[in-house]
């Protein structure tokens, strides 16, 4: 069974912005950082690259749209997808592992056994930064699986002025029907199953090193 899912999944934290610092240049990437924060925008000057979160307004259709600021409006501009693994659902019923559109495991920029000054959701064990585009697997207690691909859209025009999450379920159904139907999901369903059973404390059971 696959589909449009147009409500907002707890899983998906934001989009976020990548600025590399080479091709920009670092005296001019800290006054474009400067006059963000002073916007009220997080704003994280790594090594390679300045990292900004954008901020969303949602449209008559539901859509959560996240607006570009003018400073660093490009459309060759790098867009991540900025989300968590975690329990979530009614009573963090449901386990969430986050993976690659392919299925390969990820390597999260932030884990809940590290403080961090970000504001993270609840009941988050890891926070991912994907380029793009991003797969995520939810358990439920009964042992069913939805794997829903998220990507983002925004074409040349769009992407000057704002981008917005578009989600694709792509499996819904029994872990025993996986193998066949997506096999390149079976070892992260069989993570987000594995967090399923789990008790506290809970562990990031499906990235890379």
């Amino acid at each position: 069974m696959t589909g449009i899912r147009t409500m907002q999944d707890q899983e998906l934290f934001g989009v976020q912005a990548s600025l590399p610092i080479k091709l920009v240049g670092k005296d001019k990437l800290e006054k474009i950082a400067e006059g963000l924060k002073k916007k009220g925008l997080w704003v994280y000057f790594g090594p390679k690259f300045v990292i900004v979160d954008l901020r969303s307004n949602t449209e008559g259709d539901s859509r959560r749209v996240y607006n570009i600021s003018k400073e660093i409006q490009d459309p060759d501009l790098p867009l991540m997808i900025k989300c968590a693994e975690g329990m979530f659902g009614n009573h963090q019923s449901e386990a969430v592992v986050v993976c690659g559109i392919q299925g390969a495991a990820l390597k999260p920029f932030w884990t809940f056994e590290n403080y961090s000054p970000l504001r993270v959701p609840a009941n988050c064990h890891a926070l991912f930064s994907v380029p793009e585009a991003v797969a995520t697997i939810r358990a439920r207690q009964n042992g069913h699986l939805l794997v829903v691909k998220h990507e983002i859209m925004a074409v040349r025009e769009d992407k000057l002025g704002g981008a917005w999450i578009n989600s694709t379920v792509v499996f819904d159904g029994e872990f025993t029907d996986i193998h066949m139907a997506l096999p390149q999901y079976e070892a992260a369903a069989k993570a987000a199953l594995y967090k399923m059973a789990l008790k506290e404390p809970f562990e990031v059971c499906y990235c890379s090193k």
